[in-house]
């Protein structure tokens, strides 16, 4: 009865690990501007206390980051970055189709 005890709360632990889903990100409010630009970004990450917002160590500015980042293969999702909530908030909105 032990090890049945055992095996079953181990089952319910790997089904509940299996299960978690991340929070979903902002969604985009009506209010929200559309066409965010990378200084709406950095104001908002600057406002949530973000480390993204902060020059890189090599004087970067989170602007000129942004820009880049535009330019490349996986440019950030501006609308939702310039009213996501939070750090981690801002950090999903590339994790939604």
């Amino acid at each position: 009865m032990k090890l049945l005890g055992i095996v079953s709360t181990l089952l319910l632990l790997a089904v509940s690990a299996c299960s978690a889903r991340a929070p979903a990100p902002p969604a985009a409010d009506a209010s929200a501007p559309s066409g965010a630009t990378c200084a709406m970004v950095c104001a908002r990450a600057r406002t949530n206390g973000c480390p993204s917002a902060a020059p890189t160590r090599a004087g970067t500015s989170c602007e000129a980051l942004c820009e880049g980042v535009q330019r490349g293969a996986a440019p950030w999702a501006l609308d939702c970055r310039a009213v996501a909530t939070s750090c981690a908030a801002a950090d999903l909105c590339e994790a939604t189709p």
